[in-house]
Formats: C-alpha cells, structure tokens, sequence
C-alpha cells in the first residue's frame, strides 16, 4: 500500500470520528486500558491511575484482567491499581478505564 492511500485511509478514519486510545474498533473503551488525559479528572468510566485500592468483587473485570499484579489480598477481596502519578507529563494525567468492553483474548 502506497504511503498516499495510507494517508488517506488514516484521514477517513479520523473524520468518520476513528477510534481513540483504548478503543480500538470497539463501541466502548476496553476494561483496563490506559489513558492519558490533559485535564484535572478521570472520563466517566475511569479511575485515576494512583495506586488505590479497589474491591475485585465491585469491579471483577478489571480484577480479572490485572488480578493482583501491582498488590492487594485476594483474602479480603481486593486489590490494587498501578500508579502512574510520577509517569505523567506535565498537567497531564494517566486513568484507567473501569467500565467498558471486556478485551478478547487472540
């Protein structure tokens, strides 16, 4: 595919309102993506990425998805999102979504 046609596809998509981060061809975001966002607060639907603690049985896709990898007690049914504070830009901030389309496994 020639790098004009390329450019024109990505154009299309990106008038035809194309997908944004953590999306991909999905109606909604995907369940533990993660975003970065230039404003003070997290989309509906998302978390701060802060390294809170969250109840797995509140949210079982993200815990199904993330489990305890960055800490919690599956004994108290919990478990902990990363922290990503120090990671962001300037004014920037990183959230995660928590209400979305669970992601297929290839």
């Amino acid at each position: 595919m020639t790098h004009r046609i390329l450019a024109l596809l990505l154009a299309a998509a990106a008038l035809a309102g194309g997908p944004r981060a953590g999306q991909a061809f999905s109606d909604e975001p995907y369940i533990g993506a993660v975003e970065l966002v230039g404003f003070r607060y997290c989309p509906v639907g998302s978390l701060p990425a802060a390294g809170q603690w969250l109840s797995s049985s509140r949210f079982p896709g993200l815990f199904a998805l993330i489990g305890l990898r960055y800490g919690g007690d599956q004994s108290t049914g919990t478990f902990v999102l990363p922290n990503l504070q120090d990671q962001a830009p300037a004014g920037m901030h990183y959230c995660i979504v928590v209400e979305g389309a669970f992601p297929a496994h290839p």
